[in-house]
């Protein structure tokens, strides 16, 4: 679980906005995350032009290899890296941040405290997504079904179906 502290997502609302960007840009790769940041902003105010803003991404990602990042020792500059990327990634609704690495981000992602309350958005979304499956089994849109139920194990959910409907529960 998160470590406690006072992280952006418990501070008072007017305090929560920007989310540190500063702290993305720090370090040797800095002005790559700078200019990334602008361009992925850039995106998402062009009424959320998500494939521009992906675009800026693999950008990113390759102007950061083509800077040797594979080769780089200096893990501050890699830590601003990763932040700045699973915020943003965050953003398009991916990746899951490591509460170890970037605690503040795994907080906003997850409720705090675990337990019950921490699982229970991630039980409504695949319930939902177990109710589509069954729809598209009573269409007998099987592909649709199937991918569904794929999706659901590649994301570690095992789906038993039972005569009283879909059973699940995490791998």
């Amino acid at each position: 679980m998160p470590v406690a502290g006072s992280y952006s997502s418990m501070r008072p609302e007017e305090e929560r906005v920007p989310r540190m960007r500063h702290v993305y840009t720090y370090g040797q790769f800095g002005p790559l995350t700078a200019r990334f940041i602008w361009r992925f902003i850039e995106a998402m105010d062009d009424d959320l032009n998500s494939p521009m803003a992906t675009a800026a991404f693999f950008d990113y990602v390759n102007e950061l290899y083509s800077e040797g990042i594979e080769a780089s020792a200096d893990v501050p500059s890699l830590l601003a890296v990763y932040r700045a990327i699973a915020r943003h990634l965050y953003t398009l609704g991916c990746e899951f941040p490591s509460d170890r690495l970037y605690p503040g981000l795994a907080v906003d992602c997850f409720a705090a405290g675990g337990g019950e309350e921490a699982v229970a958005p991630l039980k409504a979304v695949i319930d939902r997504l177990l109710e589509a499956r069954q729809q598209a089994r009573k269409d007998r849109d099987f592909a649709r079904s199937d991918l569904i139920r794929e999706m659901l194990a590649a994301a570690g959910v095992i789906v038993e179906d039972t005569p009283h409907g879909p059973r699940w529960e995490l791998a």
